[in-house]
């Protein structure tokens, strides 16, 4: 946990950046996180996030209707009905959830890879279940959904300023890092991947700390890992210093961010914030995972950044996961290398890009 002084610097920080990041007009506010209004249509069976919420809304309109509850069954239905809409905004302290694994299935011939994906504020199992149904279906792999439980749009904020600004380990985080650190370590897996969106982000930012901590050094264990975050509210994202060269990042790690996605201005999109790894950006709102940003990558895998030229780069490894593709490997050990196998204007241009990874790629 940070020392008071640092504290109190973090909350003087965030403060002015919630500042910078929000806008005077409400709309412009709602709009970033549930995208313009174009973006609420849907198909039948779509995947996105305003399709489950528009059937809750309907289903407890449904559940209102007096002349519905024509027996003891009926209004039993009614009440857990409600009770679900309860727990997405009022949940009960004593009767709160606890981190867990929840297995989203896909084709299993990748069985010397390990995917996790961690929810973000104010979603529940029914939507994690939908984040995972879609990532499965874009990358066509098997995922274990970490359940990061919600206690409302309120406690969950307040979460997110104890992972973040209070650099607090929550129980989500100290539950990700018991599986992660079991998947680096299982010989049989060659690469773990861990995803997060939003609040996610915070965490597994939270659950990369530890790692470093635990394995730092340990390049057979760490240099397994590809971190891949979505819309992240994360403050703060390490390599390891031991393992770090020009020429490998360990872990190896990327964000994506919407530039009119609020929270995401909270976050990676902050310049001054010391986030580690390529920042690709979309000039466009919203916030939902599945709504705003997976169809962009499974689409027109248009995230991108600027490097050191101005030049804008759509070269993220996580597009070639994509469909069930495959990259590969990337180089456990690159620390060889003798020193002039990399020219100075060659290791001062690849700094160059890496500190550019903040700018918009509009």
């Amino acid at each position: 946990m940070a020392h008071t002084t640092e504290v109190l610097e973090r909350m003087v920080r965030d403060f002015f950046i919630v500042l910078k990041g929000l806008s005077p007009s409400i709309a412009t506010n709602m709009a970033s996180i549930l995208g313009p209004r174009h973006s609420w249509d849907f198909e039948p069976g779509s995947l996105a996030e305003h399709a489950l919420l528009k059937n809750l809304a309907t289903e407890q309109i449904k559940m209102l209707r007096l002349e519905r509850w024509r027996s003891v069954a009926d209004a039993w239905r009614a009440v857990k009905s409600m009770d679900k809409l309860r727990l997405r905004v009022l949940p009960l302290p004593f009767l709160s959830e606890r981190p867990c694994s929840i297995r989203q299935s896909g084709p299993e011939r990748f069985s010397r890879e390990a995917w996790f994906f961690i929810n973000g504020i104010a979603s529940d199992k029914e939507m994690l279940r939908l984040n995972g149904m879609y990532l499965a279906k874009l990358f066509q792999r098997p995922i274990e959904l970490i359940y990061n439980p919600t206690q409302g749009p309120i406690a969950d904020l307040l979460e997110c300023v104890v992972g973040r600004t209070f650099d607090f380990v929550t129980s989500p985080a100290e539950y990700a890092l018991e599986r992660v650190s079991a998947a680096l370590s299982n010989p049989e897996k060659d690469r773990v991947i861990l995803m997060g969106h939003s609040q996610g982000g915070i965490i597994v930012a939270s659950v990369v700390a530890g790692l470093i901590e635990r394995f730092g050094g340990d390049r057979e264990r760490l240099a397994k890992l590809e971190v891949y975050t979505f819309a992240s509210a994360c403050d703060n994202m390490q390599v390891d210093p031991e393992l770090d060269t020009p020429e490998r990042r360990v872990p190896h790690i990327e964000h994506f961010a919407n530039t009119g996605d609020m929270i995401a201005k909270l976050g990676v999109l902050e310049e001054r914030l010391p986030v580690a790894g390529k920042v690709y950006t979309l000039d466009k709102p919203g916030h939902l995972l599945n709504a705003h940003y997976l169809p962009e990558i499974e689409t027109g895998r248009s995230y991108a950044w600027r490097d050191a030229r101005g030049s804008l780069q759509r070269n993220a490894r996580l597009y070639a996961y994509c469909d069930g593709n495959t990259p590969e490997l990337l180089p456990i050990d690159v620390s060889g290398k003798d020193d002039d196998s990399q020219p100075a204007e060659a290791a001062l241009a690849s700094a160059a890009s890496e500190a550019a990874t903040h700018v918009s790629a509009g």
